[in-house]
């Protein structure tokens, strides 16, 4: 069972992100951009920054980054209008509460997440952990995994 998460932005305006120098643009022209602290583990700060360099914009955009630990707390700056835009997983982007989904990173810039599951050779559930995969990888499964807004891989 492997699933996929991307990169996404969010704001209140949906600027053009369709390529990756129209995605360059619009965070350029933004006054403001946030996204989690890359130093800490599991999250999305790591990614976002690591496509920020990719597109060879961390550097002019420095002076207007804003990076905020707790990932509510920084998605809230933009529902408020206190930052312009945000760099967050699909998945982490909650539906409402005055954000919108401005589009992917452009598949050129683009750093998904792969998760997989796998038995551990000396689990102590063995046969509990080889039912959970199942379920999990079962096409069943695939429409949760769509409304998580994470993409189940083709061949699983």
């Amino acid at each position: 069972m492997r699933t996929l998460g991307r990169s996404a932005c969010i704001a209140v305006m949906l600027p053009d992100l369709s390529t990756p120098e129209a995605f360059k643009q619009a965070l350029l022209a933004a006054k403001s951009v946030v996204y989690g602290d890359p130093t800490l583990p599991n999250q999305s700060g790591e990614k976002a920054e690591r496509i920020l360099v990719q597109a060879g914009i961390l550097d002019a955009l420095k002076p207007r980054l804003k990076i905020v630990p707790a990932q509510a707390a920084s998605q809230e700056l933009i529902a408020k209008g206190e930052v312009e835009m945000g760099l967050y997983n699909v998945s982490e982007i909650p539906e409402g509460k005055g954000l919108a989904l401005a589009g992917p990173v452009p598949a050129l810039l683009q750093i998904a997440t792969s998760y997989e599951g796998a038995l551990m050779s000396d689990g102590s559930e063995p046969l509990a952990a080889r039912a959970f995969i199942r379920f999990l990888a079962n096409p069943e499964a695939r429409a949760k995994w769509l409304a998580a807004r994470l993409e189940p891989l083709a061949d699983h």
